[in-house]
């Protein structure tokens, strides 16, 4: 025998047992050996050089699925029923033509090298029957030199489960990886007796890294966590370790490559722990969850924006019920005051004293303006304006309002759309803006107005809560002063919040600017740092040049009345008492109504001509406008003059009650109302 496993020789076994003669115990080899290659649990064939069978043990048999007499001088892939292998997929019966054939090529180089051949792994196809079955079966062979007589043993192990089950294993782990890449979360595998970590490719990636350039120990990713998140981290990974959560889970932010933040979404278990509790391996995942916090972050910001909104909305409500029911007082107070003075002269004893009331009451009705702007209630009277020229005509009266150790720079753009607003109201804009930035600056400075054009972007807008995108026209006025912090930011426009001391401020400055440009379909944004100064910057809608009616009541002094009659129609006792006083003084018939539908029954009861209604516009039962409309209906022609201290949804989205109506703001004084009327009355269609 050369090479392999020989037959054993019946000669010589190799020395008798004790009592055992050497034929008995050459017998009993032979048994043995009979008996291994019967009953062992793989298939083993005896070939000649033909490859055809000359033994077979039962395993290869049953596996072939006949006879071991029939199996016997068949070719071994006819005799194992087999129809094809990898290598020949179409089929060829494991001839001894077929020279691809495993089988064959392993026992034929087993004869040619007289030495054994190992581990030829090789996928057949079994046919018992109707039914197809796959193997992958482990071939090894051994040559046998039996003095003259070659044989191979041909030994094959049915390993179709094990590949089945590395193939399924295999997919598995696929699977996995496929899953990780597409959602993109990396995994992490802790040991925490020794703190090595494994960081996989996807997590490495998530930070901008290669997978070569990240160490796999624990502290690598410590010294990448957040410091703001770390006790917090630590503190999670705590309640897992002592079992009181079920799965460690934590959101926090790590450090990537280029030195932003990433959060991230971490989640972990404990997977097997000592006898005594204590964690030893820990694994878990990271997800990438920037977008949505992002997006959390905008919701909170956004909401926060529509809670500053609606306070302000809240306060604006509040603000504007007061100035109304103020405003009718102080219409008591200054038509009786105007009346006093009148009919006691300059040389009466009280005459001082009623000139300091209504001086007060003036003063009064000053603030009751500004809160009435501030809630978008007070009544306007817009015009189509040159932005550049209005502020222009005012930087004298402005020079005097703040004084000489204040120094005005003024910075007019070119090619200035116009803007439509009241006059009035710009005035009211810069005065209070520039006494704001002369009071910040309590050594002198100087005080910057600027105009130009100005684009908001999508961008901007988004980050400035009520702003929206579009071309505008720009005035901002900025100053050298002590500036403010976020704090004082967040409520400069609140009515009555002033940082200056108490007595020299009313705190409605910046509200009163606030709710003109509001009125107006503006924006304002004001920008401060402290120490810095400030800049309030505040955005007009540009409008096309066009002509608009003047509405300033024209002509000067009191100019009484030619006897006409008018239908007065206020539901404010107070007010219908002094207004009436104040018509028939002026040379007035009047019929006084407190409400609506009285108005409307003394009109029937009436026949006389009514000249002209001079109504409220805002009543319990019904409005000023639909008063007017249905006394037209029976007085065809009849004029109309509205009043009020607010005006209704109408007057607040166009400025006016109705194009062509005419208007008086109270509180009004007697000569406001006798200008007024005559306007009213001589320029009738």
């Amino acid at each position: 025998m050369k090479s392999g496993v020989q037959e054993p020789k019946l000669t010589n076994a190799g020395g008798a047992v004790a009592g055992i003669s050497a034929s008995a115990e050459a017998h009993l080899v032979l048994a043995e050996l009979a008996a291994v290659y019967e009953y062992a649990p793989i298939a083993m064939l005896l070939v000649d050089r033909d490859v055809r069978a000359v033994r077979v043990n039962a395993y290869a048999a049953n596996l072939a699925g006949r006879p071991r007499e029939e199996m016997i001088g068949m070719v071994v892939g006819e005799a194992m029923r087999c129809i094809h292998h990898l290598e020949n997929p179409k089929g060829c019966g494991f001839s001894s033509s077929c020279e691809t054939c495993p089988i064959r090529l392993a026992v034929s180089s087993s004869f040619t090298d007289k030495q054994g051949r190992e581990n030829v792994e090789v996928w057949l196809t079994i046919v018992k029957g109707v039914d197809k079955d796959e193997r992958c079966l482990l071939l090894s062979t051994s040559y046998l030199d039996g003095e003259g007589l070659e044989r191979v043993l041909l030994c094959a192990r049915d390993i179709t489960h094990q590949k089945k089950a590395e193939d399924a294993l295999r997919q598995s782990e696929e699977r996995w990886q496929f899953a990780l890449e597409g959602s993109g979360d990396g995994v992490w595998d802790w040991n925490v007796e020794t703190n090595e970590v494994f960081y996989s490719r996807q997590l490495k990636a998530m930070l901008g890294y290669a997978e070569d350039e990240i160490s796999n120990n624990l502290s690598e990713w410590d010294s990448r966590l957040h410091p703001e998140d770390r006790d917090y981290v630590y503190g999670e990974l705590k309640k897992h370790f002592e079992g009181i959560s079920s799965v460690y889970v934590s959101e926090h932010r790590l450090r990537c490559k280029d030195g932003s933040y990433k959060w991230i979404l971490d989640r972990g278990k404990v997977i097997s722990r000592t006898e005594d509790g204590r964690p030893l391996r820990v694994i878990g995942t990271h997800t990438d969850i920037s977008a949505r916090k992002e997006a959390e972050f905008e919701r909170e910001r956004l909401e926060a924006q529509l809670i500053q909104a609606q306070k302000m909305e809240s306060v604006g409500r509040l603000a504007g019920g007061v100035a109304h029911d103020y405003n009718n007082m102080l219409g008591v107070i200054i038509g009786h005051a105007e009346l006093g003075l009148a009919e006691l002269g300059a040389e009466s004893p009280v005459s001082d004293d009623l000139e300091q009331i209504l001086k007060a009451a003036q003063r009064s009705a000053d603030i009751t303006r500004k809160l009435l702007g501030f809630a978008r209630k007070q009544t306007i009277s817009p015009k189509i304006l040159d932005l550049n020229d209005t502020v222009t005509g005012m930087l004298k009266m402005l020079r005097r309002l703040i004084g000489e150790e204040f120094q005005i720079a003024w910075m007019p753009g070119g090619n200035l759309s116009p803007i439509k607003m009241d006059p009035s109201q710009l005035d009211q804009i810069l005065a209070n803006l520039c006494v704001n930035s002369k009071d910040a600056m309590a050594k002198g400075g100087n005080i910057t107005i600027r105009t130009g054009k100005a684009h908001l972007d999508e961008a901007y807008c988004s980050a400035h809560a009520g702003f929206v995108p579009g071309e505008y026209v720009m005035l901002s006025v900025s100053d050298e002063g002590c500036g403010m912090g976020k704090e004082t930011l967040d409520h400069i426009f609140e009515p009555f919040f002033t940082t200056k001391e108490v007595g020299k401020g009313t705190g409605l400055g910046l509200s009163t600017v606030y709710g003109i440009v509001k009125q107006n379909n503006g924006f304002i944004n004001v920008y401060s740092e402290p120490g810095k100064g400030t800049t309030a910057k505040i955005y007009f809608v540009p409008q096309r040049l066009e002509t608009t009616e003047n509405m300033h009541a024209s002509g000067s002094g009191i100019v009484r009345g030619k006897n006409e009659t008018i239908l007065l129609v206020e539901d404010d006792r107070g007010i219908l008492d002094i207004t009436h006083s104040m018509l028939e003084r002026l040379g007035y018939r009047v019929i006084s109504a407190q409400s609506p539908k009285e108005a409307l029954l003394l009109s029937k009861r009436d026949p006389s001509e009514i000249n002209l209604l001079m109504t409220d516009v805002v009543m319990p039962d019904m409005d000023g406008k639909e008063l007017a409309s249905l006394l037209k209906v029976e007085r065809p022609g009849l004029i109309t003059l509205f009043m009020s201290g607010y005006t209704s949804e109408v007057v607040l989205r166009h400025g006016i009650v109705d194009k062509g109506d005419k208007f008086i703001s109270k509180p009004f004084s007697v000569s406001e109302l006798a200008a007024k009327l005559r306007e009213t009355l001589d320029n009738r269609n």
